[in-house]
């Protein structure tokens, strides 16, 4: 994992390399990894499904960006 070789502070550590950490020699905590790792998906999953029209909107308009003719989207009420 390149993040925790460059990174030098335990205070900056990212969430992937803690999860990574909690793996000893011998056995992986399956419970906690799998708990921690829901943990963490969920804000990104409530950001992403808040912000779904926005998210789609922008990856529509540079679909159609640059188009010599009105570009239609089936399921948008709208030309772009």
């Amino acid at each position: 994992m390149l993040s925790q070789v460059l990174n030098q502070y335990e205070d900056y550590r990212t969430v992937v390399v803690g999860l990574a950490l909690y793996q000893t020699t011998h056995t992986i905590p399956f419970g906690v990894v799998a708990a921690a790792g829901l943990i963490t998906i969920f804000p990104l999953l409530a950001m992403v499904l808040l912000f779904q029209k926005n998210i789609l909107g922008g990856i529509m308009e540079g679909f159609c960006y640059g188009k010599s003719v009105p570009c239609y989207v089936a399921g948008w009420n709208s030309w772009y």
